[in-house]
């Protein structure tokens, strides 16, 4: 599956993943959690359901409405969440073009 990984600390990069549960825990490091903060995009973030708890490394602020809405612990990930069986599936071309520019190594603009 391709996503917009995101790596603490690295610039955003497209990556092809293994989709399964357990591929997606083992990238987060524990159990998945989505994260839907943009408006208008059927597009989610996957993070680490207890990584605020675990302590894990700060990753990227989420900026809604030029405020901080959110702040990303552990490595994260984006999806497609636009398909057909309900399951998440590979980011679209178009939702790449649109997102990157979106995504800097510490902020997500939302």
């Amino acid at each position: 599956m391709r996503v917009i990984m995101m790596k603490i600390g690295a610039e955003a990069d497209i990556c092809e993943i293994d989709g399964s549960l357990e591929g997606m825990q083992g990238i987060v490091g524990g159990l998945i959690e989505l994260f839907c903060p943009f408006e208008n995009e059927s597009v989610g973030i996957i993070v680490n359901e207890e990584g605020k708890l675990l302590g894990l490394d700060e990753n990227r602020a989420v900026v809604q409405d030029h405020k901080i809405a959110d702040i990303l612990c552990g490595p994260a990930f984006i999806v497609n969440l636009d398909s057909e069986d309900g399951d998440f599936c590979s980011v679209t071309d178009e939702q790449i073009e649109r997102l990157m520019p979106k995504i800097t190594k510490n902020t997500i603009w939302c």
